[in-house]
């Protein structure tokens, strides 16, 4: 479970290093800006879940992977500890890392 939990973090962050600025998936990141300016404060919110914020990405990225992998072996009453402790420890290395 643990290189589960360590493969998760690393999607995460490699989601969101290859969306940044000038990087290979930055078209997708100005693709969603563009095509969805009408949801105002909600785009923000949404960029955040998406590409934007690796603790707010653990809501999305976190749960898409408990589900498709032995993680879900644990039972559905671990996904709310599985998605915060996501949460948590990237905001920790968000922390460490500056």
């Amino acid at each position: 479970m643990i290189l589960l939990f360590v493969i998760n973090v690393l999607l995460i962050y490699g989601i969101k290093t290859a969306t940044d600025h000038g990087m290979i998936l930055e078209p997708i990141r100005i693709g969603y800006e563009i095509r969805f300016k009408f949801l105002g404060k909600y785009q923000t919110i949404l960029a955040k879940a998406l590409f934007d914020c690796t603790p707010c990405m653990s809501s999305i990225y976190g749960t898409f992977f408990f589900f498709i992998t032995d993680a879900s072996l644990l039972g559905f009453q671990f996904f709310p500890i599985w998605v915060l402790c996501i949460c948590g420890f990237n905001g920790l290395l968000n922390k460490a890392l500056k």
